[in-house]
């Protein structure tokens, strides 16, 4: 199965330091569905 996760924008305290702070909570999901054998891939909106 393919499954598009998709990443919004946010507005965060490290967004506005400047700092650009991987989505973790997606990637993980993303990884764990690849493990179990789907196609998972992930779209940044900006």
């Amino acid at each position: 199965m393919k499954v598009l996760l998709i990443n919004p924008p946010t507005s965060n305290s490290y967004a506005k330091l400047g700092v650009n702070m991987p989505p973790l909570g997606i990637a993980y999901l993303a990884t764990v569905l690849q493990k179990a054998g789907h196609k998972a891939q992930i779209k940044t909106v900006q």
